[in-house]
């Protein structure tokens, strides 16, 4: 198998980390039609371990979830969603994680809060699942030698989807009467101080940045896709200079006129 693209950018952990968050808040607040709000329901932050874990899945080109062993970190038990694209005809090589978070996320439609865990909503629930504060993902774009295969992973950390636990608890935000802290971006998530790897993998990234107004699902679904849209023009246009560069290179060194070399021989 060929890998014709792999892992994320920075536009692309900020994407997927404000999305999550934005998500988490929506359902915090009580917005979400049929779903109670969430008392407690923690700020996630970016983390390597997890995001080389979500990699080395994707680096295999096999679609499916590795083994708790295979993606397993001495701090936690680590949740995992994963998802798959393919076509017959080579497409853009960036991923679009907007589209894979949104179809988690569409799962509420058929989910039940008292109905306890399903598979058939399990990205949804680990998505919102109250105690995960920790987030790393993966990407790889590769052809199989039939197909032009994306596969999307991330990993959480601490895991959900505990049989027998719903993936909050329900009520509007307390985060003071839990010794944590409310988030300054995200009103209506909570933050800890507690110690973990740093979030500032991309140095625009940053925890005080302006105040995230809460949206609805939906709002949040078009302007990430915007976001989206505007990175692959971006990045289409980069190629493109980029291989213009190079052909006004190569054209320039075959109009450079060939110089003798002088010879040694001495003429008496």
């Amino acid at each position: 198998m060929s890998s014709l693209d792999r892992g994320l950018t920075c536009s692309d952990k900020e994407l997927i980390l404000e999305m999550h968050n934005q998500l988490r808040q929506s359902v915090a607040l009580g917005q979400v039609p049929g779903q109670p709000g969430a008392s407690t329901m923690m700020l996630l932050s970016w983390d390597e371990e997890l995001a080389k874990k979500s990699q080395s899945l994707a680096d295999t080109c096999h679609y499916g979830h590795d083994s708790n062993n295979a993606r397993a970190v001495s701090r936690f038990y680590v949740g995992q969603n994963i998802a798959t694209t393919w076509s017959t005809w080579e497409k853009t090589p960036e991923p679009d994680f907007a589209s894979q978070i949104k179809a988690w996320f569409n799962e509420v439609d058929t989910y039940s809060f008292s109905g306890g865990f399903s598979h058939k909503t399990g990205h949804y629930s680990q998505m919102v699942w109250a105690d995960t504060y920790l987030i790393g993902c993966g990407y790889n774009y590769f052809y199989d030698g039939y197909r032009y295969q994306k596969i999307y992973v991330c990993n959480y950390g601490p895991g959900g989807n505990v049989q027998g636990r719903a993936p909050y608890y329900p009520g509007s935000p307390s985060c003071d009467e839990y010794g944590m802290i409310s988030s300054t971006k995200y009103y209506g998530l909570c933050d800890s101080y507690r110690s973990f790897y740093p979030d500032h993998t991309c140095y625009r990234y940053r925890r005080s940045a302006a105040v995230s107004d809460p949206k609805s699902p939906e709002q949040i679904f078009s302007k990430s896709a915007e976001i989206s849209r505007n990175h692959f023009a971006a990045e289409k246009s980069k190629k493109h200079v980029k291989e213009e560069t190079k052909e006004t290179m190569k054209k320039g060194r075959k109009s450079i006129p060939k110089v003798k070399k002088p010879s040694n021989k001495t003429k008496h």
